[in-house]
């Protein structure tokens, strides 16, 4: 990590073989939710409008002929201490082709049309189509979505970027457009201002690092000498929901926030996930309860929870997600050899990736304030897990799903035939 003309610049000198991969992330902590929403679909209207000098099909094609790829987006990233949100634009050029590489990112970076009516109705009515389908094809995403908004501030940020808070929004916006186009126009004016500025630019660079090169990336973006504010956004916190979609399975979540005790536990948790989604979840949910899948989730931020797809019985899935620690437990009292599902904890952690994404994970590694001797650890831990792992494993996991918070996405007659056991029912 250096600084180039008071940018923070990221490297990662891997062999790219004359390829070099650019991110550029713009910190956008301090927008508010329908912020959020606006910052997105921004994105989305990169490489899809008209710039000062070339057509939307022009520039694509242009892209095309020098570039690896370029895409524009936003997403959450969040450190151990605060939630983080970031506009990214992501590009790849042989080393050659450098100067294309920033010609074609600044035009359409600072040059396009963000006023194109029409190009913004066909890309809301696009995202409305994603969204409703994600709803009935993949309600676990969304579930999930729902469940860690409850209990993280960057889950009510993804939520606004692509969850249901940002449906909902999408259709005001499609339903009342001639209304309300001009003023959410201005909208995405002010915040592509706000947010495209030097002061908010870290950049990461996957290859050889050519500072002057990036001197030169950076004197094309605008300076207004202002830092980014934090988030003033806070978790939802609802305990236990349900989404009425049009269809006829449904999807269950539930999940809790285990803090410091979960990432302390990462590498036993990692290995108990393998046997729970493999030994106990996949019995009682898809061979006894017709369920297409189910799975139990480990993250490093804190989050343990267990998910099912295109489930039949999710409420009585909500039950048995309730005894994964108790099956845990059973297995530190026998002697069942754990070598099997160390092997395929260990596989399925530590994967092996191209430069390109190896070198956006060790950024998003960076991003959080996790270390190599973080993965270390946890790789170490994961390769020791013994009886007694498990057995603490057994007692994190009973202390933190009694209390966990519930999410079901699915049909009316199994949310409305249960609809005692949740706070809140929403219909799509």
């Amino acid at each position: 990590v250096c600084e180039i003309d008071g940018c923070k610049v990221i490297n990662h000198p891997i062999d790219t073989s004359g390829i070099t991969y650019y991110k550029i992330y713009f910190n956008a902590n301090d927008l508010e939710p329908e912020e959020i929403f606006a910052l997105n679909v921004l994105s989305s209207l990169f490489m899809n409008v008209k710039t000062e000098k070339h057509s939307p099909l022009e520039i694509q094609n242009l892209a095309k002929a020098n570039l690896g790829g370029i895409t524009f987006g936003a997403a959450s990233a969040s450190s151990r201490e605060e939630a983080n949100l970031y506009f990214c634009i992501s590009s790849s050029a042989l080393d050659s082709r450098k100067a294309e590489l920033r010609d074609i990112l600044t035009e359409v970076l600072l040059t396009s049309d963000l006023c194109d009516k029409v190009a913004l109705k066909n890309l809301l009515s696009q995202a409305k189509f994603v969204a409703e389908d994600g709803f009935s094809q993949a309600g676990h995403g969304v579930a999930l979505g729902r469940v860690n908004a409850a209990l993280y501030t960057d889950g009510v940020m993804k939520e606004y970027l692509s969850g249901y808070e940002s449906y909902k929004l999408l259709c005001g916006l499609i339903d009342n457009f001639d209304l309300q186009i001009d003023s959410f126009i201005e909208k995405i004016i002010a915040i592509h201002k706000k947010v495209t500025t030097k002061e908010r630019a870290i950049f990461s660079i996957t290859g050889d690092l050519d500072k002057d090169y990036i001197s030169s990336l950076i004197s094309t973006l605008p300076s207004d000498g202002v830092k980014p504010g934090k988030t003033s956004i806070k978790p939802l916190g609802f305990k236990s929901e349900a989404i009425i979609v049009p269809s006829r399975v449904s999807y269950a979540v539930l999940g809790a926030d285990g803090g410091a005790e979960v990432e302390k536990h990462l590498g036993a948790l990692m290995v108990s996930k393998t046997i729970l989604s493999y030994e106990y979840l996949w019995n009682p949910l898809r061979v006894l309860g017709d369920a297409y899948g189910a799975g139990f989730i480990a993250r490093r931020q804190g989050f343990i929870g267990c998910y099912s797809y295109r489930d039949p019985s999710p409420v009585a899935s909500l039950g048995k997600y309730g005894d994964c620690g108790k099956f845990i437990g059973s297995l530190a009292g026998e002697g069942m050899d754990l070598t099997k599902f160390i092997i395929g904890a260990i596989g399925e952690y530590d994967t092996l990736a191209t430069p390109r994404l190896a070198g956006a994970r060790a950024t998003a590694d960076y991003l959080y304030g996790w270390t190599p001797e973080d993965d270390a650890k946890v790789l170490s831990d994961m390769k020791s897990t013994s009886k007694a792992d498990l057995a603490e494993v057994s007692a994190l996991l009973d202390k933190l799903l009694a209390s966990a918070v519930t999410c079901v996405v699915g049909s009316r007659e199994h949310i409305e035939a249960n609809k005692d056991k949740f706070d809140n029912i929403i219909e799509i």
